[in-house]
């Protein structure tokens, strides 16, 4: 079988916790590179631990035509920055969320992939999971009867004040690192994007925001409320509420293995059980498909600006650092 050969740019911690244990269930690709500015006690621990792969610079990883595809793990400003030259250099790309802080910068990067050739996509492992669907069937088969409101929480404190997610240089705060998942589920549970939003954000020393909760008007009677955190004590889950029922996800969406889903109604509460499969591995594997077999990506660059506009007007109805010029 062939398999795609895949570099990584950046020795980040979700590489080490997420994607090299993906790529042991990955069929159609291989890393063959990691990208580092030196060495790092994660890059020693990851190459005691994996298959062999060469390790060298960002720009000498591009260069190497045997490398067919990167995966982009960066902080959250320098995804732009290489998206574009990794698809300048000839390489399909997926890329961390959120893909881009920017909706405008979406242009840029369809051009790039139009002009070398290439497929770009947003690394939101979530939308290969049966989560969603399943929740959206539940919702259409009457369940919990007309829905009124989707409710997202995810909050996931980070002790370091110094941490550069919690930087207004490298965009970041809790909108970009998790409130983009609360966005993504509402828009993707409710089939809409928000007409307008009104929010309430508290601060961090640094200026970024560190706690944001947020209404969102998804109209025709329907709400969206999302609450992201970087200084609060973790919680995650999902509220879907009806005029006559409840559908409950206590983790995030990103959760894989045996899960189960809450339904409570008039007939009494019981649980939908789902076999997920490792999200990750998912997302690779049907990147893996685009590049061999050209198929369509599952998070397509339309629906990557869709959330990013969605997050922009959670950052303008706080006004915070990403509305200034």
């Amino acid at each position: 079988m062939k398999q795609v050969r895949w570099g990584i740019l950046g020795c980040a911690d979700i590489a080490e916790r997420r994607i090299f244990p993906a790529f042991q269930e990955v069929k159609n690709g291989v890393v063959a590179a990691v990208a580092t500015r030196g060495s790092s006690p994660r890059l020693e621990r990851i190459r005691a631990a994996y298959p062999p792969f060469a390790v060298c610079g960002y720009e000498e990883l591009l260069a190497d035509p045997s490398i067919d595809a990167v995966y982009i793990p960066l902080l959250n400003s320098m995804h732009l920055e290489w998206t574009l030259k990794a698809a300048k250099a000839g390489k399909h790309v997926l890329c961390e969320k959120p893909l881009v802080c920017r909706s405008g910068d979406v242009a840029l990067l369809r051009q790039a992939a139009k002009e070398h050739g290439v497929y770009i996509m947003e690394a939101f492992a979530c939308l290969h999971s049966p989560l969603y669907p399943t929740i959206r069937r539940l919702i259409a088969d009457g369940e919990i009867g007309e829905l009124r409101v989707v409710e997202a929480v995810f909050s996931s404190p980070l002790k370091d004040p110094d941490s550069p997610k919690l930087s207004p240089e490298f965009f970041g705060g809790s909108i970009h690192d998790v409130g983009c998942y609360n966005l993504l589920t509402i828009r993707q549970v409710t089939g809409r994007e928000p007409k307008s939003v009104k929010a309430f954000a508290t601060f961090l020393p640094s200026g970024v925001d560190g706690t944001v909760t947020a209404l969102l008007d998804m109209g025709d009677g329907i709400l969206g409320y999302s609450l992201s955190s970087k200084d609060a004590a973790n919680h995650r889950g999902l509220k879907v509420i009806g005029s006559r029922g409840i559908i409950t996800f206590p983790k995030t969406p990103n959760t894989w293995g045996n899960v189960e889903i809450t339904v409570a109604n008039a007939k009494g509460t019981r649980t939908v059980s789902l076999t997920v499969p490792n999200n990750y591995a998912a997302e690779l594997e049907q990147m893996g498909r685009c590049i061999l077999e050209g198929e369509a990506p599952l998070v397509s660059l339309d629906e990557s600006e869709k959330n990013i506009r969605a997050m922009e007007m959670v950052h303008a109805a706080i006004g915070s650092y990403m509305c200034r010029p």
